[in-house]
């Protein structure tokens, strides 16, 4: 009697823990400034940006891929140019984005790393296409009214951006000229 009495408390104390996994593995939590994909052996189910509780099919049938929608920030590399009146330039400038589409971003990016080198290529075109278009005293000058430098960096986060939204899901919030030599 005595063993019997364990393996039905063994029994069901794995069923209760089985079924807690269950339970615990059905719910998916979304904070505030994430977002949230869930996929069904690969495909995209469905989708979650503002925060709460939502109910899952327990994994491994169900995943949880989580992204940051807060703004990210980095820097590009110090690159040389060349300007409208053939003059050799060097430029760095910094990026603020953020995550605007979690689908498409998810489809197109995956990683918040991958999507740092994808817009570093893009801002890095649009700047090389942006100084090719001006002189280099509009840059550099000793009057101020010749300079175009907020034109310049306006020119370059709307084209990226437009791309960067289309192609990622991604919005470029600001950019701008860290070093130009």
């Amino acid at each position: 009697v005595g063993m019997k009495k364990f393996m039905l408390f063994l029994g069901i104390s794995c069923l209760l823990l089985l079924l807690i996994s269950i339970g615990i593995s059905s719910v998916c939590i979304v904070s505030a400034g994430e977002g949230v994909i869930v996929t069904e052996f690969g495909k995209i189910v469905t989708s979650h940006k503002k925060p709460g509780l939502y109910f899952k099919s327990p994994y491994p049938i169900q995943a949880v891929n989580r992204f940051d929608l807060r703004m990210q920030f980095f820097k590009t590399e110090f690159i040389q140019m060349t300007t409208k009146d053939e003059k050799n330039i060097a430029a760095q400038m910094y990026v603020c984005w953020e995550i605007d589409d979690v689908v498409k971003f998810f489809q197109a990016v995956i990683e918040s790393k991958r999507a740092e080198v994808k817009i570093r290529d893009l801002v890095n075109s649009q700047m090389g296409a942006a100084l090719g278009k001006h002189r280099m005293n509009q840059l550099f000058s000793t009057e101020a009214k010749d300079i175009k430098i907020d034109i310049i960096e306006s020119l370059i986060q709307e084209n990226a951006n437009q791309k960067a939204k289309e192609d990622y899901g991604i919005r470029i919030l600001r950019l701008g000229f860290t070093r130009l030599s």
